[in-house]
């Protein structure tokens, strides 16, 4: 990992984290649609039409629940109840805290929100579950699909479909694109777990 980029994996007794108060400042049918397995586990890929072209953004555009990973396009998976709860639960923290000018409270200066298409590269083309800009850097508010602006501060929840792609893909694509900080939080099978007070740790 670059001296620039810190990944942070929140699991068991070793959850980590880092608190961005610190952080420094063709046609889309003729491409191929994979399942995030291909990715992720092994298993065959799912395929619309084969074709030589790598894929970009414009083949997002009529697509929902699609992502862009090395030029091609992949499914993904449709998010569990504890996935979602722990996305839900950290929109709501870290939006009430970081996600204004900051007179609203807490010490703001970030724009974060969740599921927000942002191009790395033109054949890399992912939806973060969490994702964040900072204020100073990003002086209007992102606009547009997909956001081509690099983002601050990157946090993706781990399941077994897509942890490979997370830990490995993605990964190296951030490194690449130069994102400072990039976070998983990885969900136990039966495990009791408050999203925010993993957030709230005292190491900021």
């Amino acid at each position: 990992v670059s001296s620039r980029t810190s990944l942070f994996c929140l699991t068991g007794s070793r959850r980590l984290r880092a608190g961005l108060e610190r952080s420094p400042a063709g046609s889309s049918s003729q491409l191929p649609l994979r399942s995030p397995t291909r990715f992720g586990l092994g298993i065959l890929p799912r395929m619309v039409d084969v074709a030589s072209k790598l894929a970009t953004a414009a083949a997002l555009a009529e697509r929902e629940g699609c992502e862009v990973l090395g030029g091609v396009v992949v499914e993904r998976v449709a998010p569990s109840f504890e996935h979602s709860d722990a996305q839900a639960g950290g929109v709501a923290f870290l939006r009430g805290r970081f996600h204004h000018d900051g007179r609203g409270g807490g010490p703001g200066g970030w724009w974060i929100v969740s599921e927000c298409e942002v191009e790395l590269e033109p054949h890399e083309v992912f939806v973060p579950d969490l994702v964040g800009w900072r204020r100073e850097r990003a002086r209007e508010r992102p606009s547009g699909r997909p956001v081509r602006l690099r983002p601050d501060w990157v946090c993706e929840i781990l399941s077994p479909s897509n942890a490979r792609t997370d830990l490995v893909h993605k990964l190296r694509a951030y490194l690449r694109a130069g994102v400072p900080h990039y976070w998983t939080l990885e969900l136990k099978p039966g495990e009791k777990k408050d999203i925010r007070a993993d957030f709230r740790r005292p190491n900021y």
